[in-house]
């Protein structure tokens, strides 16, 4: 398996999805704030606070699987400074 393309594929997704989510936040509070109407009706304002809460997931997800590829070189690095101080 190549974690690195994996570790790749996990870090852009996460990344998009934040700006995603982040777009859908500052619709949402520039909707509340200003009555804008840019999201009509309550359904469509609940249906994206619902797609913000899942983008959130997915984006926590893809950075946990991140940290848990790159794991592996972080403890290789620490065992390759500590074999350099003795």
């Amino acid at each position: 398996m190549d974690f690195k393309k994996l570790e790749n594929y996990a870090t852009k997704i996460g990344i998009y999805s934040i700006l995603l989510m982040t777009a859908i936040g500052f619709l949402m509070v520039f909707d509340i704030a200003f009555n804008l109407d840019i999201l009509p009706g309550q359904g469509a304002k609940t249906a994206a606070g619902v797609f913000a809460g899942l983008l959130f997931i997915v984006s926590c997800s893809t950075i946990f699987i991140s940290i848990m590829l790159n794991m592996k070189r972080v403890v290789e690095l620490i065992e390759e400074n500590i074999k350099k101080d003795e």
